[in-house]
């Protein structure tokens, strides 16, 4: 049992110098690894017994850590639902089994699930803590409790803890960065694309291609510097002025996507116009300019199983182009003539 402990930290180790070792190798500069101090981490011993709570209690608090004790299974796993202890000591004589089945319990729910559980035995209940391993815990000590390897036992399942989360927050970081445009913030072209692939295969939908009028000209007169902020500010405007629902993209260069799920042509219409409307309403600040910027619309719909992603998009780009050729910061709708 204790070899599956140390495996398993030891696999968590790897995992995460893999993963800053590929961050760093694809020039992405990953996160700092977790602090080695652990002062600050919050313990909840679930002990019916107040002396021995209160003692090791005590032998916590020289590391630093917040310690608060629990003698009801049943308060304890509320509190534990909160996602604010980094460990549970949980002492195997509370009574009726309560401390194996809050174990299990644990492990059960995705919340509590990678909290560590280090058991708190007596010589002779070493087969509850062969139970309890079965059922997830992580550790044990046994009484007489050596106050010293309970706080390295402590020690080390706090920081598992934290280079798992770390693993986490790290493979969300990795995925967020996989599907987000780095310049505007907002779901990149690959994404955007997928995106509409799996809203056609379940339903209606609308494409629009937007452009930003005469683009080039900013660029050439006031510096790619200033074309940057112009496409923020665009990305905001869109972002502030569309549904939860809809995803918006940048498609390329000054090109961005929207996609509407379930729209028809009426409804799409109205969001393009709502959104040319809060482009070109106000000027965009720009390094002490303020810069008329308009946009382009280009609209196709498809019904259920209608067209495909290719489809669609060849004919939001063809009403993208007319809208260009009448004159720019227009509306137009692919189909309408």
């Amino acid at each position: 049992a204790r070899l599956r402990a140390l495996l398993r930290v030891k696999q968590v180790l790897d995992a995460w110098r893999l993963r800053a070792d590929t961050a760093r190798d694809l020039g992405v500069e990953p996160p700092p690894s977790p602090a080695a101090a652990i002062a600050g981490a919050r313990v909840l011993v679930v002990d019916q017994d107040e002396d021995e709570c209160a003692a090791l209690g005590a032998v916590l608090a020289l590391d630093g850590l917040e310690v608060s004790c629990c003698a009801d299974p049943s308060v304890a796993w509320q509190a534990l639902l909160e996602g604010i202890h980094d460990v549970v000591l949980l002492s195997l004589s509370l009574e009726g089994g309560d401390a194996l089945r809050l174990a299990s319990r644990l492990r059960a729910e995705a919340i509590t699930r990678d909290i560590p559980v280090l058991l708190v035995a007596d010589t002779a209940q070493k087969g509850l803590v062969l139970r309890g391993f079965d059922l997830g815990a992580n550790d044990h000590v046994l009484r007489p409790v050596d106050p010293n390897e309970l706080r390295a036992r402590v020690r080390n399942q706090i920081r598992r803890k934290r280079y798992q989360e770390r693993l986490r927050a790290d493979l969300d970081r990795s995925l967020e960065l996989a599907v987000t445009d780095p310049l505007t913030g907002l779901r990149n072209r690959r994404y955007a694309r997928r995106h509409l692939e799996g809203v056609l295969r379940h339903g209606a939908a609308a494409a629009l291609l937007i452009d930003a009028d005469h683009f080039k000209a900013v660029n050439d007169t006031h510096g790619h510097a200033a074309g940057d902020l112009v496409l923020r500010e665009l990305a905001a405007r869109m972002r502030e002025h569309l549904r939860a629902a809809d995803v918006v993209a940048r498609w390329g260069g000054e090109e961005f996507m929207v996609v509407m799920s379930g729209a028809n042509a009426e409804d799409a219409r109205l969001v393009a116009e709502r959104l040319r409307h809060a482009v070109a309403a106000e000027p965009v600040a720009v390094l002490g300019a303020a810069l008329p910027v308009t946009v382009s619309i280009g609209i196709a719909v498809a019904g259920d199983g209608e067209l495909g992603a290719d489809q669609l998009l060849e004919a939001a780009d063809a009403a993208l182009y007319l809208a260009k050729r009448n004159g720019r910061n227009r509306v137009e709708v692919a189909g309408d003539g």
